[in-house]
């Protein structure tokens, strides 16, 4: 009887081995024959799909190799079991919270997400965390701040998740300036929606088309392509112009850069729109 089961066992621990193999080889070649011409970001994608397809492969042979051992292992160790069942109940939420972004799709490599105050662009989704590389340093900034965090994936479950970029391959973005005092606001409002049109023009006519598609495929509203300029008021009463642009997602942050440098530019050849005089940021950080 002893012999029986040991035989039995060594021939699961083979089988076990060879099905491991068998998906590693398989998903390594997978990966390079369907991405092996394609961008650094579809090759990443690629990579990830094979690797969970293989893990949840091996996770169901595994079980239908071990389902003896299992079986009798559950039934002999059932209070054992149900304590380390609580114990590890984080790593079996997570397992829950990634299944629930595979029915869901929630986000996906690459997004721009936030989670529990951290904000970033996914790069790693595994069973148990995903990866983000932060960007700051404000809550609207778009530098990479050169760390990686590794969220738990039970905390999608537990806490808002805010993905950036809902529409795709274009998505709409903030771009605000503080007006200084005795600024003629029409004027400016007038120059950063010149200088944001100027900007978007490339690219606009391909980003309402996207966004048609958008609409008609998901039945989703989606935002006006076109710049639109709006004005608020700080605690302190200064004016403050925010112009909404929709840019692709990739380059919000070079497009930001180009709209305020050409805005700065443009309106520091009058001293500021509607001003005279020395140049208003001198005014404004005056002390008189």
């Amino acid at each position: 009887m002893q012999q029986t089961l040991a035989a039995n066992v060594r021939l699961e621990f083979v089988s076990t081995a060879a099905l491991a193999a068998v998906l590693v080889v398989l998903t390594w070649c997978a990966t390079w024959l369907v991405s092996r011409h394609e961008s650094m970001e579809t090759r990443r994608f690629w990579r990830l799909t094979f690797r969970h397809l293989a893990t949840l492969a091996f996770v169901v042979g595994f079980f239908v190799i071990w389902r003896h051992q299992l079986h009798n292992g559950v039934v002999a160790l059932g209070a054992a079991l149900a304590g380390l069942l609580v114990t590890l109940r984080e790593n079996w939420l997570s397992l829950v919270a990634f299944w629930v972004r595979i029915g869901r799709r929630h986000y996906g490599l690459d997004d721009f997400i936030e989670i529990d105050g951290v904000r970033g662009r996914v790069l790693n989704i595994s069973w148990l965390t995903t990866d983000v590389a932060e960007v700051g340093p404000r809550r609207d900034g778009l530098s990479y701040t050169g760390r990686v965090v590794y969220i738990p994936n039970y905390r999608t479950l537990l806490a808002p998740v805010v993905v950036e970029n809902v529409t795709g391959q274009y998505s709409a973005h903030i771009v605000s300036v503080t007006m200084p005092t005795g600024t003629n606001v029409q004027k400016a409002e007038a120059l950063l929606m010149e200088v944001a049109r100027r900007a978007c023009e490339p690219f606009m006519a391909d980003a309402a088309l996207h966004m048609q598609e958008l609409e008609l495929d998901q039945a989703m509203d989606t935002p006006s392509v076109e710049p639109k300029v709006l004005i608020h008021f700080d605690t302190y009463g200064l004016v403050i112009l925010s112009v909404r642009i929709v840019a692709p997602s990739t380059h919000k942050q070079k497009l930001e850069q180009s709209i305020l440098r050409d805005f700065f530019a443009r309106a520091g050849e009058a001293n500021w729109p509607g001003q005279s005089g020395r140049p208003a940021l001198r005014k404004a950080r005056s002390p008189q």
